[in-house]
């Protein structure tokens, strides 16, 4: 039905694939316009306009092209109209990707129930739930309502910092497994970033509906606070402006030099620290962006790679940022990323705007501002549940798994008692058989 393409779209806002040449680059513009047109093909569909329907949803297609949850509409508005092929075809664009659906249970399918190349992509699209990829628990942490979002590590001591969006809290777990409360009394914890070289460890903090016990009145304040990495002490506070829009920092990520860059999704804002600076400053906003998540230097140092959940990668100019989005191959789906780091030349991307999540590997090359490859190195796990932060340690993946963000009812955590403990997965990232999807 349109309430899954609905569902979808909700999540899945960026560039997904599309057949033949390289997908071109969205803009925050095309964005718009495209969540325009498909707001009024699902007014048509409810009408049962469909012809009407098909003609939003194309042009919406147009406008977002090959966007998952737009093609999906798009083969719903073609099966409606009589084009069983072209609904077939739509269909087969998205299981390409390696996303899952299952249009069999899809009444506006059931002229094509019997039609073999409609069984045909249906299996594919269900096959792709099937879980890819293996990993071993790294640790638990006791408080199942502690909505876990960021993790870095100390190399240093081994310790490992988790931030809790509910519980207001970043933990640190050492070495030896002990689990204690390292900063407190915090708005909801969301981006970390550990600065060994000068014993710093960067906080991303907010107030939003999710936090427990939260002040209505400091709805969409945020701030950055610096503590000392060994005895847990508040050193400053950089509070984001006070300008009418909400503000989150999500992610925060590191230059060797110490420069730090900080990831605004609610405002479509990167902010930069830049070493000796008193205030954080913007490096690439709303005209650029839409909601940026996370972030990773290349390794010469020359291009900040990010993750827009709403465009996909793109790279920005660390020192004016200027912003590009990156071109992709045809069969790959680059939305939805939180999660972005860098392992040798490559990316790792945590996925968890597509079904079903997943962690992908990423060739990219900065010169021609391309991804070369894709492949999955995780997928549809048993211990997923909104998988968020992520950390390499050792040529493994350190993820957290289960952030149970997807259990929120109107900022209430629902059930807290029925949900799993935390759960940080290792998963080897150099291991072959770990990706099994590949383009």
């Amino acid at each position: 039905m349109i309430a899954r393409v609905l569902w979808l779209l909700a999540l899945t806002l960026g560039v997904s694939l599309g057949s033949g040449a390289p997908l071109r680059a969205q803009s925050p513009a095309e964005v718009s316009l495209g969540h325009a047109a498909y707001a009024e093909a699902v007014t048509a569909y409810r009408a049962k306009d469909h012809p009407a329907f098909l003609a939003a949803i194309e042009r919406a297609d147009s406008l977002r092209p090959a966007h998952p949850g737009i093609l999906y509409a798009l083969a719903s508005a073609r099966a409606l109209s009589g084009d069983d092929p072209g609904a077939i075809a739509t269909l087969g664009r998205i299981a390409d990707m390696g996303l899952a659906y299952d249009p069999t249970v899809d009444a506006d399918f059931r002229a094509l129930a019997y039609d073999p190349g409609f069984a045909a992509v249906a299996a594919r699209l269900r096959a792709n739930v099937a879980a890819i990829g293996i990993a071993d628990t790294a640790f638990t942490l006791p408080w199942r309502d502690f909505v876990p979002e960021g993790i870095a590590r100390d190399p240093a001591t081994g310790a490992f910092f988790v931030s809790g969006v509910h519980r207001r809290v970043v933990v640190r777990v050492g070495a030896d497994g002990e689990v204690a409360p390292f900063v407190d009394e915090l708005w909801s914890v969301l981006g970390l970033a550990v600065d060994p070289a000068r014993r710093i460890l960067w906080i991303g903090t907010a107030a939003i509906p999710e936090t427990a016990a939260v002040d209505s009145t400091e709805i969409g304040r945020g701030a950055v606070v610096e503590v000392d990495l060994d005895s847990g002490r508040r050193v400053r506070t950089l509070s984001l402006p006070e300008d009418g829009w909400e503000h989150v920092p999500g992610d925060l990520s590191l230059a060797p030099d110490g420069t730090l860059f900080v990831s605004d999704g609610a405002a479509g804002v990167l902010w930069v620290l830049r070493p000796g600076a008193e205030a954080l400053e913007q490096l690439a906003g709303a005209d650029a962006l839409v909601s940026p998540q996370g972030s990773a230097l290349s390794a010469d140092g020359r291009t900040l790679w990010l993750a827009d959940y709403s465009l996909g990668l793109l790279a920005v100019d660390p020192a004016t940022g200027a912003t590009q989005r990156l071109a992709q191959p045809a069969d790959a789906a680059l939305l939805g990323i939180d999660a972005l780091l860098l392992h040798g030349n490559d990316l790792i991307a945590v996925q968890n705007g597509v079904r079903p999540p997943r962690v992908l590997r990423l060739e990219v090359d900065p010169l021609a501002a391309t991804v070369r490859s894709w492949r999955v190195v995780a997928a549809g796990l048993p211990q997923f549940d909104e998988p968020t932060g992520a950390a390499i340690v050792d040529g493994r993946l350190h993820l957290i798994a289960n952030s149970h963000w997807n259990r929120f009812e109107a900022g209430r955590l629902a059930d807290a008692d029925t949900l799993s403990p935390p759960l940080v997965l290792s998963i080897r990232l150099d291991d072959p058989s770990h990706g099994m999807l590949e383009n």
